[in-house]
């Protein structure tokens, strides 16, 4: 009785818990195109410049490292930090844009950015998802939970019977007949 009503709570905790990727998936997905937004604006002078000047931005901010003091050196690491982030903040959104419904888990793993998720997990409000996405990723939530449920069944299964079994053994250490 009890297995059932844990697999029984297992299986809709996993259920609910997957039913929201999709919407935590289009959420970070605008956090990290705010983020590029903002990453962009803060290059644009330097962008600008570099076309002007009809240079790549790494060899514009390369240039301006060799050529510049104490004070451009700290001006350009801050611009080479935030190139850094628009590249990589474009790759991001280009690839979970791109990616298909069932490839949305493996590209959001290879693609994580953890300040990211916790600006999304901040603003996050669960949802009831109704549509074939949310419902599909429910479906494989209720297998999960399911099969995590079995798993940790399983394991204390096994340790009752050890548990069992040395309560059983009679202990002859220091108490033998003669």
């Amino acid at each position: 009785m009890l297995a059932r009503l844990v697999n029984g709570l297992s299986a809709a905790a996993g259920a609910a818990a997957a039913a929201q990727f999709p919407s935590f998936y289009a959420q970070y997905l605008q956090h990290i195109s705010g983020r590029l937004s903002q990453a962009r604006a803060d290059l644009a002078p330097v962008m600008r410049d570099a076309a002007e000047r009809r240079l790549e931005i790494a060899a514009y901010l390369e240039q301006a490292r060799r050529e510049g003091g104490e004070l451009t050196r700290t001006l350009v690491e801050g611009y080479e930090t935030a190139f850094d982030t628009l590249s990589r903040l474009e790759g991001a959104y280009t690839a979970l844009r791109e990616a298909g419904v069932f490839e949305r888990p493996l590209v959001f793993a290879r693609h994580f950015h953890g300040e990211v998720a916790q600006g999304t997990l901040r603003d996050f409000a669960p949802a009831l998802p109704l549509t074939a996405e949310g419902m599909s990723y429910a479906a494989v939530g209720l297998i999960l939970g399911i099969g995590a449920a079995w798993g940790l069944e399983g394991r204390w299964r096994a340790m009752l019977t050890r548990w069992r079994r040395a309560r059983a053994t009679p202990q002859t250490k220091g108490h033998e007949r003669a």
